[in-house]
């Protein structure tokens, strides 16, 4: 049976001795596949939502990222990413992977950034692949068409 892990990096307290662990980790025990997502939504009324408070006041929070102006409004996306990973945490896990090719990586935050990551939303490689007899997990049929490219 193949395998993928899916990791959720980036949250309070996560630092890049953590992350280097975490991914050392997962390649150690070689999953066919590894997911490295960073950063994780915050939802009003939720338990994150007073981590962050006690950590800074949320309209301050440097670890907060958003794509809308204005006071933070938790009914939109809005994600957190420690800012112990530095400026660039994208960079950060990238540099860590180290071009492991059973990782997606996550997506750089430029505007012009390659897609390297899993998201199934919008992606006109996966629709073609299917589109052409591929079946199986989303996943499964991205990595392989990574690997086989």
């Amino acid at each position: 049976m193949k395998v993928m892990i899916d990791l959720l990096l980036g949250g309070p307290g996560e630092t890049p001795q953590t992350a280097a662990e975490t991914i050392r980790f997962i390649k150690s025990i070689a999953p066919d596949c590894a997911g490295a997502s960073l950063g994780i939504r915050v939802y009003p009324g939720t338990g994150m939502v007073e981590v962050l408070k006690r950590e800074s006041p949320l309209d301050g929070n440097p670890g907060l990222r958003r794509k809308y102006t204005g006071p933070i409004d938790l009914f939109l996306p809005t994600f957190y990413i420690s800012r112990a990973l530095g400026p660039e945490p994208a960079k950060l896990i990238k540099d860590l992977i180290a071009g492991d090719k059973r990782f997606f990586e996550p997506m750089a935050e430029q505007p012009d950034a390659q897609a390297t990551d899993h998201n199934y939303n919008d992606n006109t490689e996966l629709v073609e692949a299917i589109r052409q007899g591929a079946r199986g997990a989303y996943w499964d049929i991205l990595r392989q068409l990574r690997n086989d490219g």
